[in-house]
């Protein structure tokens, strides 16, 4: 599904005769941070990101990459990599407001094979980029019933982040949301986070303060609560093609 779907985008995109540019990013954090949970560890993680992107004045923009992230410390932890393939598309709502909606498949090769992979559709509306709201869905959430683990529950994850640019190229953000995806039960928990970023051309440095309610650290012991993370990320871009 996950390949049909791609080229279903790419081919409606050359029908627009569409222009395409490559791009990703390398990054490295001190704690990766999903949803309020550490998917890490608390430990540090290298992540990169290739993507290629088919943009149309009239259509919109439709994208496909796979992103990666691997602990670092060579510590256990059930989850030490993470592979997500995505795929989707964005068009403009307003003069100043946006929507995304992505496929992704999110596969972690260091665990039981298979175990916590899960399928997500997301949708994404922007305003202004300062103002973020986020629904996802999955389909075959892993779950606990009857003293048995199935991968059949359906969960969503709700989010709401606000950007807000200030002096000397820094950007604060702050962030709230709540999560069904990662509590086996169906309960959910909450998270939030905030934090300050300093951009200058293709580099990106920034420190965030992360925190989860008492049910995530309940569900998670030390990856969820509260904790800090530093990350440095650079983009780069591969031209037209």
């Amino acid at each position: 599904m996950r390949s049909l779907w791609a080229a279903a985008l790419l081919a409606a995109a050359w029908q627009c005769r569409a222009e395409g540019t490559f791009g990703g990013s390398l990054a490295l954090t001190s704690d990766y941070v999903f949803r309020g949970l550490s998917q890490t560890c608390g430990k540090p993680a290298a992540q990169a990101d290739v993507h290629y992107r088919i943009s149309s004045p009239s259509a919109g923009e439709s994208f496909l990459g796979v992103w990666g992230s691997q602990e670092l410390s060579g510590e256990y932890c059930p989850t030490p990599g993470e592979l997500n393939l995505y795929a989707g598309h964005s068009w403009l709502t307003g003069l100043a407001s946006s929507l995304t909606l992505t496929y992704a498949h999110y596969a972690y090769p260091g665990s039981a094979e298979g175990h916590y992979d899960y399928d997500e559709f997301e949708g994404a509306w922007a305003f202004q980029d300062r103002l973020f709201v986020t629904v996802a869905w999955v389909p075959n959430a892993l779950g606990y019933t009857n003293y048995s683990a199935s991968r059949d529950r359906n969960a969503v994850s709700l989010g709401l982040q606000l950007n807000q640019p200030i002096a000397s190229a820094f950007t604060a953000t702050v962030g709230v949301g709540y999560d069904q995806i990662a509590d086996v039960t169906g309960a959910g928990f909450t998270f939030w986070s905030a934090g300050i970023a300093y951009g200058r051309g293709p580099a990106q440095i920034g420190v965030s303060y992360f925190g989860t309610s008492d049910r995530a650290r309940h569900l998670y012991g030390g990856m969820g609560g509260n904790r800090w993370a530093a990350t440095v990320i650079w983009r780069f871009g591969l031209g037209a093609k």
